[in-house]
């Protein structure tokens, strides 16, 4: 694992009643320059490790910015990120991405964000912006009142600036949107996994180079609500409790036992576990395995994944 960045918080700022944007500078050197699409791992006091987009393109500025949606009940991320203040120190990843933007083509390139999954699009969007690409961006959430960076994305895209807004009775034609892409089209989108899911299946019915469409996750809501769950390694002789505002992947670290991981976000298979025997429902929360798989039970992302209402056996791959 690289070196940590020890940081400290510069600026924080309210976009919106449930989002803050936090701005970090380097406590001790200069930050690394980072690439769009982007993002840092910050690692809080309690051990726990959240996964944050840069939002904006490099300016060489020795500053990262951040925004971070508060969600209720918060597992311990994001109501600590959100009492952050100027001055206070924390550890980070130096950047990563999963998510990498095209830049080898002069394909049309679209965007689509739900909500907060507008931050790793914003650097991409400036960049073609600059380079003359002329990019249309599709961007959906409870109101523009509630979507981080709305106005300055309207000072950037103008008419390319596509708004559907829940408050105005508005709602994003997914199916009309990818229908209408030209053929040579790239579609970059992240949102919630509802949304990301449909559009997929809409891709695919209609036939599209599946190689044009990039996604990022910024969070997956599980079918079921977060509970504790019993987790016994028997290679390991081990059994742990999973408390309800914890992953698997982080209560196996917590007792000492070093897992694979990458992403933390249910996008890279990495953290999968085996399933040995299993009482209860496996929640699928990751985009990495297909539906068949899912239904299969045989392995899930422990990074996200969940089992509710009973225990598993599980084992690593």
């Amino acid at each position: 694992m690289k070196s940590l960045i020890r940081t400290q918080v510069s600026s924080t700022k309210l976009l919106g009643p449930d989002v803050c944007q936090i701005e970090f500078s380097a406590a001790d050197s200069a930050l690394p320059a980072y690439g769009p699409g982007d993002h840092i791992q910050v690692h809080l006091p309690d051990g726990l490790v959240r996964s944050y987009s840069l939002v904006g393109r490099w300016r060489n500025d020795n500053i990262y910015k951040i925004a971070v949606r508060r969600t209720t009940p918060s597992r311990g991320g994001s109501a600590f990120m959100h009492s952050l203040k100027p001055g206070d120190t924390l550890f980070i990843s130096p950047p990563t991405n999963n998510f990498a933007l095209s830049l080898s083509t002069n394909a049309p390139r679209f965007f689509l964000a739900g909500g907060i999954g507008i931050t790793p699009l914003i650097s991409m969007i400036e960049i073609l912006e600059e380079l003359d690409h002329q990019p249309n961006l599709y961007y959906a959430g409870r109101s523009e009142k509630s979507m981080p960076f709305v106005n300055e994305l309207h000072a950037l895209l103008d008419s390319r600036l596509h708004i559907a807004a829940d408050d105005k009775g508005t709602r994003l034609d997914l199916k009309g949107i990818v229908s209408n892409l030209p053929v040579s089209a790239e579609l970059y989108m992240c949102g919630p996994v509802g949304m990301l899911n449909a559009v997929k299946a809409i891709w695919t019915e209609l036939g599209r180079d599946p190689t044009a469409l990039r996604f990022e996750t910024f969070a997956v809501g599980g079918e079921f609500p977060n509970a504790s769950f019993s987790v016994t390694v028997p290679r390991l002789d081990l059994t742990l409790e999973v408390s309800d505002n914890e992953t698997l992947l982080e209560a196996l670290e917590r007792v000492g036992v070093e897992p694979l991981y990458n992403c933390r976000k249910g996008e890279c298979g990495l953290c999968a576990v085996e399933v040995i025997s299993l009482e209860g429902t496996i929640d699928h929360r990751d985009v990495f395995y297909s539906a068949e798989q899912r239904e299969a039970n045989a392995a899930f992302c422990s990074c996200v994944s969940r089992v509710a209402g009973g225990k598993v056996s599980i084992d690593f791959p």
